[in-house]
C-alpha cells in the first residue's frame, strides 16, 4: 500500500512540480519525520567507530540512492503512466534478492524463488493487461 501511494501520488505531482522540486520535498520531509529519532540514537552513537569507507557509503546512499534516484524516478513519471511505474518498482525485490545471493553470497531458498515467480507472473499479467488495453483504445 505504502509503494502503491507513493507511485501515484507522485504521478499527481510529477506534472506540476519539476523533478528537482519534488525530490526536495521528499529529502525535507524524510529530515523532518526521522530527525527526532536521528538524534535519539545520535546521544548514545560512537561517533569514532565510523571509517572512512562507511562515511563513503553513507555519503553515496545519499547522493546516488536518494537523491539522484528520486530525480530519475520523479523525471520518469512526468513521462509513463503510474501503472507502468508501479510495475517497474516490483523489479526491486527481484534485484535484491538475486544481488544479495551473488554479491553478499546469502543463501537463496525456495521460499524466495516462488516469491520471485510471483512477482514475475505479476508483472506478465499486468504488462498484458496494459497491452491489450492499449490496444482497444487504439481501435
Amino acid at each position: 500500500m505504502g509503494e502503491t501511494l507513493f507511485i501515484t501520488l507522485g504521478k499527481l505531482v510529477s506534472n506540476r512540480f519539476s523533478p528537482l522540486t519534488i525530490s526536495t520535498m521528499m529529502s525535507i520531509f524524510g529530515l523532518i519525520m526521522f530527525l527526532p529519532f536521528s538524534i535519539y540514537e545520535a546521544k548514545e552513537f560512537d561517533f569514532s567507530s565510523v571509517g572512512i569507507a562507511d562515511w563513503i557509503n553513507i555519503l553515496y546512499f545519499g547522493i546516488v540512492v536518494t537523491v539522484l534516484a528520486f530525480l530519475l524516478m520523479y523525471q520518469g513519471l512526468s513521462k509513463v503512466p503510474a501503472s507502468s511505474a508501479g510495475v517497474l518498482t516490483s523489479v526491486l525485490p527481484l534485484s535484491s534478492v538475486i544481488l544479495s545471493f551473488l554479491i553478499l553470497k546469502e543463501e537463496l531458498l525456495l521460499s524466495h524463488l516462488v516469491g520471485m515467480l510471483f512477482v514475475l507472473l505479476a508483472i506478465f499479467f499486468i504488462s498484458k493487461d496494459s497491452s491489450s488495453e492499449e490496444l482497444e483504445s487504439k481501435t
